[in-house]
């Protein structure tokens, strides 16, 4: 395959980049941005022919992960593009016991790989067993050859951040470079050696010819004759569809209908809008009978073969993002979106679906030239990430140290579950919602419904007119990484919400407004309040639904509702759940890796038992402590314990009010002579500890384990103090009553 001239230039790139990192050191990354459509894995493939080719150890691992089914689709392509070069393509079926090969290029979906449970890997092509074919001992087999191994990460924003994916980056593959590729990368983890950015601009793949010009989000759908938004906007696809067949009669448009939620399954929400494109659909004789539709779900596929041909007959295909990732079908050039709760954003991924064309080169009629989006919008912005990926963070991966690893610990340990599951209560949240809607609407109970009704309608848009939608129409995008949003200028329609689409959002809006609160247990106490009210002033759950979700004003105003009653309910479930708590005993070791935001600060300390040092300090006195310990020689290692989750080490405690709670000293120290468990103390909070349980709690838990010490600890006059029960000092030197010197223990 001949290379397109910025193709070239990328690879050479991605060449030069990936040599002035080739040192032997770790967690070396190299980003690789690529607008959708622009032929990353042939860019990627080239790279791998050129290592191959110039590479002078020929001693590198590359390892080629992805999400979904997508590794399986990158190694076709891989496989055919290389199959003259000396590389080894391996998979899950053709792993041994052996370590990989110099040049091996292992492909694997990771996301079916990296599951834990008590904090072991538990799939079976991870975890250790007896035969020895696992990728724990593979990978470590590999590096003890001395092999340099290249992680490379295929459309890397879709999880690479994900907790549990560190973890099996870090524990089992444990790179040397990592490469990610996407056209919508997040940065490299903050725990980078070095990194370099490899970038191919939007505007070169388009003037290349391999994508479309611009794409328009609904054209000319003001001609359209239906009523209502859904019925509009498939409409407009199918004439969009019949003047694209006619400017090129050698190629059927396929038109993609995208489901509004982002999961591989399905919601509800999705099921309601499968069944109503698939009845519009019938009625315009495009069915799964006759091969005119087709559908992509991870539980269903029907009419797939050869749809990828120029003339298939397949006119439309009903698809989900989660599963139709990296996937490529040039002749698809019309998209109907539905979107959950009116998101305004559209992920770069997603429009790539429809950007390809379909010969790689653009046509003289520009209409061919473009990629068509219909969807029931008022505002349109672009995003490179899907909303279940947005609030990532910089993570820090730590490691356990070596010396930590050889002299771990095994602690009782405690957690406290609450057993109410953080739900809005009939009990407690409906009384409240339902004064506040009475509040707000300024009703009293006794009226009549005739005047319940007008009350509302005071505060609240309930007209058929004022609760039309407002929809961008023609609205062409240029470039989809530099695109900024729609602006007041842009025209519009107004078309009535379909009673499917009025249900799906309705539903979304619900479940946003439980949150914190789980949803299913939730969701119903805020309906039914809702109903209650309204209902009182002859409304009909249908109206109800159409009044919030047709109105940005009338969401507003119920929001604002919801989260004040939310406001007034949290500290009284708070209350409740404090008498329903359910304790969980298990063993605390240090764990052999852990995953911290950007809210800890980097130490460089030698003696931390995770490498590098990221830690959190809730106080200068914590602070202090942890450099007190760096300088002890008796000093082995220390920890700085973290509070709740289950993971970290709690001893159960009565409070003042002799309920239990769970304490969590802040530090776990292992000196040459014994293990210490200290929780750093001053002023006021250090009477407070011992008033309230916890100082007792910890020496009644040190009782019978001869091998440990500690108590709370304090520093005064510059020196470290220690207290503890007078009655239980043993060859301490004592001070005031019930105190002793940590430094006797630690000779500083």
């Amino acid at each position: 395959m001949e290379l397109k001239q910025y193709q070239e230039n990328t690879v050479d790139n991605l060449v030069k980049k990936y040599n002035q990192q080739r040192d032997g050191t770790k967690d070396n990354f190299i980003i690789f941005k690529s607008p959708t459509g622009s032929g990353k894995t042939i860019m990627m493939a080239e790279f791998l022919k050129r290592i191959i080719s110039n590479n002078d150890d020929g001693n590198s691992l590359f390892v080629w992960v992805a999400p979904r089914d997508l590794h399986n689709q990158s190694k076709a392509k891989i496989e055919k593009y290389l199959k003259n070069y000396p590389y080894r393509i391996v998979d899950k079926t053709s792993l041994t016991a052996e370590p990989f090969l110099p040049n091996d290029l292992f492909f694997f979906n990771w996301e079916k790989g990296i599951t834990k449970k008590d904090g072991v890997w538990n799939n079976i092509l991870v975890r250790e067993n007896e035969t020895g074919v696992n990728l724990q001992d593979i990978f470590r087999k590999t590096r003890e050859e001395n092999r340099s191994i290249v992680l490379i990460v295929d459309e890397s924003h879709q999880g690479l951040y994900a907790e549990r994916t560190q973890e099996f980056v870090n524990e089992i593959i444990n790179p040397n470079t990592v490469i990610m590729v996407s056209a919508t990368p997040k940065p490299a983890p903050a725990n980078a050696n070095s990194v370099n950015t490899v970038k191919v601009d939007f505007a070169e793949v388009v003037n290349s010819g391999l994508i479309k010009k611009d794409t328009i989000i609904n054209a000319d759908l003001e001609n359209v004759g239906s009523d209502t938004t859904t019925d509009a906007l498939l409409e407009a696809c199918l004439k969009k569809q019949a003047e694209l067949k006619n400017l090129n009669s050698k190629i059927n448009p396929l038109i993609l209908v995208q489901l509004p939620n982002e999961k591989e399954t399905l919601s509800d929400l999705d099921k309601t809008t499968k069944d109503f494109v698939e009845k519009y659909l019938y009625e315009q004789e495009i069915t799964y009978e006759n091969g005119k539709l087709a559908v992509w779900l991870s539980n269903e596929k029907k009419n797939l073969d050869k749809i990828l041909d120029f003339d298939n007959e397949v006119k439309a295909l009903i698809f989900k993002q989660a599963i139709a990732l990296g996937w490529d079908c040039p002749r698809a050039s019309i998209m109907a979106m539905f979107r959950e709760n009116k998101n305004e954003s559209f992920q770069i991924q997603t429009v790539g679906r429809i950007l390809r064309m379909p010969e790689a080169k653009h046509y003289k009629n520009d209409k061919l030239n473009s990629a068509y989006i219909y969807t029931a919008l008022d505002q349109i912005s672009i995003t490179g990430e899907s909303d279940s990926e947005k609030g990532y963070f910089n993570f820090h991966t730590m490691r356990i140290t070596d010396v930590a690893k050889n002299n771990n610990v095994k602690l009782p340990s405690v957690f406290l579950n609450r057993t109410e599951q953080n739900v809005l209560t009939a009990e407690h949240f409906k009384p409240i919602f339902i004064q506040k809607l009475f509040q707000a609407f300024e009703l009293n109970g006794t009226e009549m419904s005739d005047v319940v009704r007008q009350k509302i309608g005071d505060k609240l848009e309930i007209s058929d007119e004022e609760l039309k939608r407002d929809i961008v129409i023609n609205e062409i995008i240029k470039n989809l990484e530099t695109y900024d949003g729609t602006t007041s200028e842009v025209a519009k329609i107004q078309k009535d919400s379909s009673h499917e689409e009025i249900e799906y959002i309705f539903e979304q809006i619900i479940r946003s407004w439980c949150l914190p609160y789980g949803i299913e247990k939730s969701k119903a106490k805020i309906k039914n309040s809702l109903y209650q009210v309204f209902e009182m002033g002859n409304f009909f759950p249908k109206e109800i639904k159409k009044i919030i979700v047709c109105s940005k004003s009338n969401f507003d105003f119920i929001n604002r509702i919801v989260q004040l009653s939310k406001d007034e309910y949290a500290p009284i479930i708070q209350k409740v759940d404090e008498q329903k708590r359910e304790k969980t005993e298990n063993i605390f070791s240090i764990p052999d890796s852990d995953i911290v935001n950007e809210g800890f600060t980097k130490e460089n300390f030698a003696k931390y038992a995770l490498s590098p040092c990221h830690i959190k300090y809730d106080s200068g006195l914590e602070e202090a402590f942890a450099k007190h310990l760096e300088q002890s020689d008796k000093v082995v290692w220390w920890y700085k314990n973290g509070e709740g989750y289950g993971k970290y080490f709690g001893i159960l405690y009565s409070n003042s009010e002799n309920k239990e709670r769970v304490f969590y000293p802040d530090f776990i120290v292992k000196t040459t002579e014994k293990l210490w468990i200290i929780d750093t103390k001053g002023g006021f909070t250090t009477k407070d500890s011992l008033d309230n349980g916890k100082a007792e709690a910890l020496e009644k838990w040190l009782v019978d384990k001869s091998e440990i010490d500690g108590g709370i600890v304090e520093k005064e006059n510059n020196i470290w103090k220690i207290y503890r029960k007078e009655n239980e000092l043993k060859n301490a030197v004592s001070e005031p009553q019930g105190m002793y010197f940590v430094k006797t223990i630690f000779e500083l």
